[in-house]
């Protein structure tokens, strides 16, 4: 099995702290997603003097694939997954014919016409509050409840049209649901699913009617979103 972010921390946090520390993350992610901004909480039994040293001192052990951004003390009542309100992913496209190689780990290539009209009205479809049962994959959620809210779906064009990208902002998110919502949205703006199709899409509730599940290497943790 491959190293995973959470086991590279904790072995960075044991050689900093000389403790074995289990770090608890706000979300977890899929293999080959990216985060952006991961929240992540340690108890240790050190006495830390200086945040931005011990900050300093883990970022140059989890170089060059995480970084530590920042680090501040928490309240012993806050949980990184439990006290979020929300989370907003982005979802990177390449489009035309050509993917630049350094491109290829970082956003999904779809070499057709994608018509971003479509794509926004069947996008509309799926703000509020819904039963999402139809972009989930088979795994269980921890509360076995398919109600979600989205509060936003933006579908952007960058770098003269040739680069998409789709922001997606809910309370919570199902197993792959973001990936589901994202493959779905493509096949709409591609002509292989119609608006009619998207429109009755969350009525069915059957995964079979939705779009393919878009590849994990387009998908960004954006954002873990709290309360004041």
């Amino acid at each position: 099995m491959g190293s995973t972010v959470q086991g590279v921390l904790r072995e960075a946090l044991r050689q900093i702290l000389q403790e074995p520390v289990e770090p608890e993350a706000a979300s977890r992610t899929d293999a080959g997603v990216h985060a952006k901004a991961q929240s992540v909480v340690i108890s240790t039994e050190q006495e830390i003097l200086d945040l931005e040293k011990l900050r300093t001192g883990l970022h140059a052990l989890l170089r060059p694939k995480i970084a530590a951004i920042s680090a501040r003390w928490a309240e012993e009542s806050f949980h990184p997954s439990l006290s979020a309100v929300g989370k907003e992913y982005l979802y990177r496209i390449t489009t035309g014919p050509t993917q630049l190689p350094f491109e290829s780990e970082l956003a999904w290539h779809l070499p057709y016409p994608l018509d971003l009209s479509l794509m926004r009205e069947a996008a509309s479809y799926f703000l509020g509050t819904h039963d999402f049962s139809a972009l989930c994959n088979q795994k269980q959620q921890p509360s076995n409840d398919p109600i979600c809210q989205l509060t936003a779906i933006e579908i952007v064009e960058r770098d003269e049209a040739t680069l998409l990208e789709i922001v997606v902002r809910g309370n919570r998110f199902l197993y792959k649901m973001v990936r589901n919502l994202v493959g779905t949205l493509a096949y709409v703006g591609c002509g292989k699913l119609s608006l009619t199709d998207a429109k009755q899409l969350l009525a069915k509730r059957d995964r079979r009617e939705a779009g393919i599940t878009a590849p994990p290497h387009g998908l960004y943790l954006n954002e873990v979103i709290y309360s004041e």
